[in-house]
């Protein structure tokens, strides 16, 4: 396909095992224009960059078809790439902001009398969680709302039932495969001209 102003290259879409969900890949053309491996997983950039529109013309280079087996054999890495470091439950941990971490070790460390093991478990999960900024200053702010340890904890536990946290989930992780379960659905080859 040429489309004046395209970043040209190639987009892949791609299945992987027996798995119904289309993975996408863009790779720029040419390993000059690659800055590294140049490979694109995003699939909203991706499907943006096979776009077409009335100016689009339906045309394929000699060049453009050679390339487009090197291009594949990238975004095929990229994808068995991705998809092998997801099958690690490590990898999939989110990262946790300070802010929680601290509340969740002050409670763990200074648990209120009243709390039983089982809850204390459950509201230590709850907190441990990728929250955003609101949510951490609120965190910040029980912490900082007392001088007694035991008190912190209490507005902590109170903070969390007053938004009403949960445990999230733990990932899953992805089950293990080999390069050749990577299987090509179908490409397009972008040119600016």
């Amino acid at each position: 396909m040429t489309r004046p102003g395209a970043e040209p290259g190639y987009v892949f879409c791609a299945r992987v095992a027996d798995r119904e969900q289309a993975i996408f890949r863009s790779v720029p053309a040419g390993p000059e224009r690659a800055g590294g491996d140049g490979v694109i997983s995003d699939t909203l950039t991706c499907l943006a960059q096979a776009q077409c529109d009335q100016d689009s013309v339906r045309a394929m280079r000699e060049e453009a078809h050679r390339g487009a087996y090197d291009a594949w054999e990238r975004a095929r890495q990229d994808i068995f790439e991705s998809w092998q470091h997801a099958t690690d439950p490590a990898n999939l941990q989110p990262r946790i902001p300070k802010p929680m971490r601290d509340a969740a070790e002050l409670l763990r460390s200074n648990p209120p009398p009243e709390l039983e093991q089982a809850e204390l478990d459950r509201i230590s999960d709850a907190i441990e969680a990728p929250y955003g900024a609101r949510i951490q200053r609120m965190f910040r702010g029980a912490i900082a709302s007392s001088e007694n340890s035991i008190e912190q904890a209490r507005a902590i536990v109170e903070m969390v039932k007053e938004l009403g946290l949960e445990p999230a989930p733990a990932p899953e992780p992805l089950p293990v495969i080999e390069l050749e379960d990577v299987h090509l659905v179908c490409w397009i080859a972008v040119s600016d001209r």
